[in-house]
């Protein structure tokens, strides 16, 4: 039963799987007692066991004398003599325990020292780890002053871009003075073109002055040509009206070839017509001089009749006298034929005239309808210049605008956004750097925390042991005690510095915090300058788009407005070509109207001569 006690008893806390406490021993004490009380029951059922205010071991102390006492009784023999030998036998097992309890002292103190040896370990692993984190604050003290000098050189590159941008702010300035000089040479061009539109205006002006001037003098002529123009044939007509035919065409076609063949082919019909008139003026010539040689023959036979008459007084006198009215009588017929046929010319020469003048008025006309085209035409392309002047002006602020956006757009392009990128990269090691730490140290606080778990058990261990030595001897308890105090000071001092690790651990999360909030900052400016980027590179290729539009709307309009100045030159050009057409047919008139004069006075000199011949010969 000894045995068993003191088994129950050295028990070692540290290889029991159950915690060891003093209400469990009470617990196992009480059955214990009772179990010993059931099995002496079986040899005395009257056996009971005498409960005292003694502690548990007493108590089953005296229970175990009692049921000795009981057995040696009952065996006849000397309770006495069994109780000294009992004390004998109970110093023996006291000094044996106490032995035993002294070799659990000494390994407990040799625990101790293995304990202390493996806290001065942990402190010194504590020492080296707050090294580290000494290590790691100058770190991020560098860190910091790597930040400032980031910063530092931000403001640097920011004061450069305000330079460069105060740099593309003059070269603009520079640029639109560039565009108000080409404007104002724009606006010169435009003012010398309106000078030349109304030189032009001017020129067509004096040139229809010059045709009614013309169309005047056109009216004259035909009051001083209504009599002379009795003698022009039936084939001037006929040249003057294919003339006409071929001018009309000429001016539908619109081809100056047309018109020189034309003029060639009038000045070869005009020659023939003059040779045709030559050779008739020749043959009336000729006519003019055979009635002439035949009048002088009659002249010559009437005063042979007139001597034969004398030489034959009173021979037949009216026969002679029928003679000679019948000469006269033919002589008048044929005059009076001539003067029929030059008044059925004259009539024609009126028609011509006539026709003449209707085209005129034609041609007046259509004039008058040019000039209204022109009109109209130079009021479409003043709006288009003035279209053109408006679009060119707003295309200079779109220019303008999208150079400053194009160059705000490179500045972050080059400068911002990879300084940005770079300060993201640098927080980023930072902040994995940090992370790495962050988890070493909750790494190192959990091996201090079971390093204290352990130490607290071991404490645990230690109170048992100290209570068992109290009860053995004062000296082990007082050693205990001793150590005892040497491990809460050592429990003390891990717990400040595991304290001041926490607090460090606190520092080092807000520091991680401030980090995060700054790169979070960072990554927002960051996503809003690229969003900003996009958006600049949309509009910019919608500004595109709208001045490619433009550009190709102006490129048409500037190619209406050429082919409506080459038509304006190629009017002009046939305003031109007209008036030297109508100079060249006023002179050819003038001409004809010599040539016409010339023939009237020769034929008026020829039948007055003739007239007076007759006259002579009648009388």
């Amino acid at each position: 039963m000894s045995g068993y006690r003191s088994g129950s008893r050295l028990v070692d806390p540290i290889l029991s799987p159950y915690p060891f406490s003093r209400e469990n021993e009470q617990i196992n004490i009480t059955e214990f007692i009772n179990l010993i009380q059931t099995q002496l029951k079986r040899i005395n059922p009257t056996f009971s066991f005498q409960f005292t205010a003694d502690p548990p071991i007493a108590q089953a102390v005296n229970f175990l004398t009692q049921a000795v006492d009981r057995l040696l009784t009952e065996q006849g023999k000397d309770p006495k003599v069994s109780s000294d030998q009992y004390e004998e036998d109970i110093d023996y097992i006291s000094n044996r325990r106490l032995r035993d309890e002294l070799d659990k002292a000494k390994e407990t103190t040799k625990n101790l020292n293995r304990y202390e040896h493996l806290l001065k370990k942990k402190e010194e692993k504590l020492e080296e780890e707050k090294s580290k984190v000494r290590a790691e604050k100058k770190g991020i003290k560098d860190m910091e002053v790597q930040l400032k000098q980031a910063q530092n050189d931000l403001e640097i590159q920011q004061k450069n871009w305000n330079d460069s941008k105060r740099f593309e702010q003059e070269k603009i300035r520079l640029d639109k003075e560039d565009a108000d000089r080409k404007l104002s040479e724009a606006k010169d061009m435009k003012e010398k073109i309106e000078k030349k539109l109304e030189e032009s205006t001017k020129h067509l002006k004096y040139e229809k002055e010059s045709l009614m001037q013309l169309e005047n003098c056109l009216n004259q002529t035909k009051q001083t040509l209504s009599i002379d123009q009795k003698r022009i044939t039936q084939d001037k007509l006929e040249i003057e009206k294919e003339k006409w035919r071929l001018d009309q065409r000429s001016r539908k076609l619109e081809e100056q070839e047309i018109l020189l063949n034309v003029k060639i082919e009038h000045l070869d019909q005009e020659k023939q017509s003059q040779e045709s008139e030559k050779i008739k003026l020749q043959n009336i010539r000729k006519d003019i001089e055979d009635e002439r040689n035949e009048l002088l023959q009659i002249k010559d036979q009437i005063a042979s009749f007139e001597r034969e008459s004398k030489l034959s007084a009173r021979k037949s006198p009216i026969e002679d006298q029928g003679i000679s009215d019948r000469q006269y009588i033919s002589v008048n017929q044929e005059y009076d034929m001539k003067f029929i046929e030059l008044e059925e010319r004259e009539k024609e020469i009126e028609q011509a005239y006539r026709e003449l003048q209707e085209q005129m008025d034609n041609f007046n006309r259509e004039l008058e309808e040019r000039e209204i085209v022109l009109d109209e035409r130079e009021f479409s392309v003043e709006k288009q210049e003035k279209d053109i002047k408006k679009k060119l002006d707003n295309f200079s602020v779109i220019e303008a605008s999208l150079i400053e956006s194009k160059i705000q757009v490179e500045d972050l392009r080059t400068f911002t956004i990879p300084e940005l990128e770079k300060q993201s990269e640098t927080l980023s090691n930072l902040l994995q750097e940090l992370t790495e730490k962050k988890q070493d140290m909750e790494n190192l606080i959990e091996n201090l925390h079971n390093e204290i778990f352990l130490v607290g058990k071991q404490k645990g261990m230690l109170e048992v042991i100290e209570e068992d030595k109290s009860q053995v001897s004062a000296d082990s308890f007082q050693m205990n005690r001793s150590s005892n105090r040497d491990i809460d000071e050592i429990t003390l001092e891990l717990e400040q510095k595991i304290d001041k690790v926490q607090e460090r651990e606190i520092e080092l999360e807000h520091a991680h915090k401030e980090i995060e909030n700054d790169r979070e900052e960072l990554t927002k400016a960051a996503e809003f300058l690229k969003k900003a980027h996009i958006e600049m590179e949309e509009k910019r290729k919608m500004i595109d788009k709208d001045l490619t539009e433009e550009k190709a709307k102006l490129k048409n309009q500037f190619l209406k407005l050429e082919s409506g100045m080459r038509l304006l030159s190629t009017k002009e050009a046939e305003v031109f070509s007209f008036k030297r057409k109508l100079d060249e047919k006023n002179q050819m008139l003038i001409i004809k109207e010599k040539e016409l004069m010339a023939r009237l006075k020769k034929t008026d000199s020829h039948g007055s001569s003739i007239f007076e011949e007759k006259e002579g010969e009648s009388y």
